[in-house]
């Protein structure tokens, strides 16, 4: 009997183009405003689709695109939980699970020797305990640099929003 993957492919693959596109959305927001912050940049007024907006408070600009930011990691966060509801878990043992099947593919692990079976759990393990801090860098990085580096321009912007 071969070992038969967690999840349903297809899904998966749908889930991951569009955590891809959110984290694709995300980086260029965070360049954009870390870029809007290095230039300095202090616009008046804003023209979208032919109608003028002014802008009260120039410095709220980049505080705003790390808003946009924060709401795309909670897309992510959305997208995250409606994926483990409908298709799978994100529990350690269902993850554990996705690395033995990325450690020894469709062959079969119920006719191996306990000793082999214990080798792919390792293996496992291995891939496990790599994956899981690289992932959590790329994904954290822009969000920790936000709340790190840019609370001031964070805290007008929603001063902006809820205070007017």
């Amino acid at each position: 009997m071969g070992l038969r993957a967690p999840y349903s492919v297809d899904a998966m693959k749908l889930a991951n183009e569009r955590v891809d596109k959110i984290m694709a959305r995300i980086y260029l927001l965070w360049l954009i405003g870390v870029g809007v912050g290095l230039i300095k940049l202090k616009a008046d007024k804003a023209t979208f689709n032919g109608i003028q907006y002014s802008i009260g408070n120039p410095e709220v600009i980049q505080g705003l695109i790390f808003v946009a930011v924060i709401f795309c990691y909670v897309a992510i966060v959305g997208l995250a939980f409606l994926f483990s509801v409908q298709y799978s878990s994100l529990g350690n043992r269902a993850f554990l699970r996705r690395m033995i099947h990325l450690a020894c593919g469709t062959t079969k692990t119920l006719q191996r020797p306990a000793a082999q079976i214990r080798v792919i759990k390792t293996v496992a393990r291995q891939i496990f305990g790599l994956v899981r801090p690289i992932v959590a860098i790329m994904f954290l990085f822009p969000i920790l640099h936000i709340a790190l580096f840019e609370r001031p321009a964070l805290e007008l912007a929603f001063k902006a929003i809820f205070y007017g």
